[in-house]
């Protein structure tokens, strides 16, 4: 568990190759943002405490691959949160407290494992 309280995502600026990104078990992580272009090449990304997925939350990352959100405490997800993902394959939502799936599933064409269990 870590304590990281900011994340400047502009420190990727010159990073062309970053592949993986893990900010699980970072709870008090709360001025993350996903509107950087400077995430382009992230192919793998797991994510903190984010209770609401709202729409085209994650589209300047469109090249990811692999998303985990397994036990970040999500229970709303808009219906196009996921939109602009025509690349993702693995989506593992497991663990969290969704009670009503609600998503747009046709636009996720490589999506190959979405992973809903152990939502309460």
């Amino acid at each position: 568990n870590n304590m990281l309280f900011k994340f400047d995502i502009s420190i990727f600026s010159s990073s062309k190759i970053l592949n993986m990104l893990d900010l699980s078990l970072n709870s008090d992580l709360y001025k993350f943002k996903l509107n950087s272009k400077n995430l382009n090449s992230l192919v793998e990304l797991k994510m903190f405490d984010i209770q609401i997925l709202t729409d085209y939350l994650f589209a300047n990352i469109s090249n990811i691959i692999r998303l985990h959100l397994s036990s970040c405490s999500v229970d709303f997800i808009w219906r196009k949160a996921f939109g602009n993902l025509n690349q993702i394959q693995n989506l593992h939502l497991n663990e969290n407290r969704i009670k009503d799936l609600n998503l747009s599933l046709a636009e996720l064409k490589s999506l190959r494992i979405l992973d809903l269990s152990n939502n309460r």
